[in-house]
């Protein structure tokens, strides 16, 4: 939300005996409308929210902008969160897609949209897992 606050996530919040469908409209009818545009609160919230040693986590996360004030300190937060372990893998993978809404703007609008892939391409490389920045609208 605008004041930084995220959904409420639980490890009930995907269940293998509910259908996808089911899962997607009971997170979706917990999300706000407003947010602040930046994926750390959700992020750090999934990790520690979901991750199990026994277990292999993929995150994935969608989105268009980015307005923080620092990618670096993104990176920083969610590097002192999603540590290593022994053999040198992070606890949770994070993907994420970048959505091309704000390159529909003009030139000197989309400064947030770059942020955005700039933050995951990087944020993707950090924690071994992959970046998809769609270039269009088309199908």
């Amino acid at each position: 939300s605008a004041s930084g606050s995220s959904v409420p996530l639980t490890r009930t919040a995907y269940s293998r005996s509910m259908p996808v469908e089911g899962c997607i409209r009971r997170l979706a009818s917990a999300l706000l409308l407003v947010s602040n545009s930046s994926p750390v609160e959700g992020i750090t919230e999934a990790i520690r929210t979901f991750h199990a040693s026994d277990k292999k986590i993929s995150l994935y996360v969608f989105g268009d902008e980015f307005t923080g004030p620092s990618i670096q300190s993104v990176l920083r937060e969610v590097d002192a969160i999603n540590r290593k372990d022994l053999q040198g893998r992070r606890r949770v993978r994070i993907h994420a897609v970048g959505f091309p809404i704000q390159f529909a703007r003009l030139e000197d609008e989309q400064v947030t949209g770059v942020r955005f892939a700039t933050l995951m391409r990087a944020l993707c490389e950090q924690n071994e897992g992959t970046f998809i920045g769609l270039a269009n609208f088309a199908p």
